[in-house]
């Protein structure tokens, strides 16, 4: 893995602005680094007195497995009493690959046989429902 290339965001950037600056920081722009795929922000003023302090909660929806923690290099960059930030994780994520098989009924008639969930045609499905 190559250095980190630090992004800077403004303390008040959009939900679109930063989840934009995350994609590019950690794919060049391509999804490829992490295969990060859409980055789903969501932020939360939680000021109490009327100030700009944010929360942040960051997604990489289609990452197999853990992210790096996402670091902040605030030094000299914020101001204002208690200018901080702090970094955590929510969840981790992990991947299973999809596989296995289910079984479908209805209003009570008996269940189909197994039908894959990775190969089931949409003509295994209705013919398993026929079937019931």
């Amino acid at each position: 893995a190559g250095a980190a290339v630090p992004v800077t965001v403004s303390h008040d950037a959009s939900v679109h602005e930063l989840a934009g600056a995350l994609f590019e920081l950690t794919s060049g722009g391509t999804g490829g680094a992490w295969g990060a795929g859409p980055i789903l922000v969501d932020r939360e003023l939680v000021s109490e007195d009327g100030g700009e302090a944010y929360e942040w909660r960051v997604t990489f929806s289609a990452t197999a497995g853990q992210v790096p923690l996402l670091e902040a290099s605030p030094a000299g960059m914020l101001t204002g009493t208690d200018a901080r930030v702090d970094m955590g994780v929510t969840q981790n994520g992990t991947y299973v690959a999809p596989g296995g098989t289910f079984k479908l009924g209805f209003f009570g008639h008996e269940t189909s046989e197994p039908l894959s969930f990775v190969d089931a045609t949409a003509r295994d499905v209705e013919k398993a429902l026929e079937a019931l």
